[in-house]
């Protein structure tokens, strides 16, 4: 019995991990091009061992650095999801 319901558990767990990894599989495909669209149309400044202040002036809307406004945007992003800094299930 404990050995069923062992084997049941632990084949549910790979079925959602296979259908989490084929949603993000999709998703990231359907992006893909977005993605290459704006690295190709964005003008690339260095992130590290750059001047700040220069770093922050590129751009006018915002005081933070990209590295920063990049880490904030995934954890609010990810508000909603599984895992550390999220929602429980």
């Amino acid at each position: 019995e404990e050995h069923s319901i062992t084997i049941k558990l632990f084949y549910q767990y790979l079925y959602e991990e296979n259908q989490f990894y084929n949603n993000i599989s999709r998703y990231l495909s359907s992006k893909m091009p977005e993605i290459e669209q704006r690295l190709e149309n964005d003008d690339l400044i260095p992130l590290f061992g750059y001047d700040l202040i220069k770093h922050c002036s590129k751009k006018k809307e915002t005081l933070i650095a990209y590295p920063i406004e990049i880490c904030i945007r995934l954890l609010e992003n990810s508000l909603n999801e599984e895992g550390l800094f999220r929602i429980a299930p």
